[in-house]
């Protein structure tokens, strides 16, 4: 019996495929009805001035465990690498709401995490660039920025960390380095996007 069965989903599968898929399909849509009807009356029951069902409670406790547990790893990690004497920068990537519209997913965090930590926020130059017909995310997947998205981030990015003391002093380094091995000196190092030595 089994050894039949076997031979009907190996010489037929395309149809298993396409009955799997459809039965995932199926339960994934069922699942997401139950779960936005349970939302919803949970919703309605804080509306109308009942208490939160207890699978909210259970929910917003989770959430706040998941930030809790983000703020410790983030401020670890910052720990860690200050100690060592290097810098530590936390990137923002603002998710996308609208494509004039964007909102920051540290603004989560408690203020006390978010002032110990070097933000690089893209945050108000999107604002500055964004348009109805310029695409800044991807809109269709996972929503990940597009080319001019990514020449944003990277100008901000490129603003903070140039500003920084360790760099400043790699630089100098540099230009030291490239002044003792004479013929490339400093053309190398403008070529190579450090600027030039005071």
């Amino acid at each position: 019996m089994q050894y039949r069965l076997y031979r009907f989903i190996a010489d037929h599968s395309e149809l298993y495929t396409f009955v799997r898929e459809r039965i995932s399909l199926f339960l994934k849509m069922r699942i997401k009805s139950e779960r936005k009807q349970s939302l919803s009356v949970a919703f309605a029951g804080e509306e109308e001035g009942g208490s939160p069902s207890p699978e909210h409670d259970i929910d917003e406790l989770q959430h706040r465990n998941k930030i809790d547990l983000s703020a410790a790893i983030l401020l670890r990690a910052h720990d860690v690498v200050v100690s060592s004497g290097e810098d530590f920068y936390v990137i923002d990537i603002p998710a996308r709401l609208s494509r004039i519209e964007f909102a920051s997913p540290l603004g989560v965090l408690p203020e006390t995490v978010r002032s110990r930590l070097k933000i690089i926020s893209p945050l108000s130059a999107l604002y500055r660039a964004a348009r109805p017909d310029l695409k800044l995310y991807y809109e269709k997947g996972q929503g990940h920025f597009t080319p001019t998205g990514v020449g944003i981030l990277v100008d901000e990015a490129v603003k903070s960390i140039v500003s920084s003391p360790r760099l400043a002093s790699c630089a100098d380094d540099a230009h030291r380095a490239a002044a003792a091995t004479e013929p490339f000196g400093h053309a190398g190092l403008s070529a190579a996007g450090f600027p030039p030595a005071p």
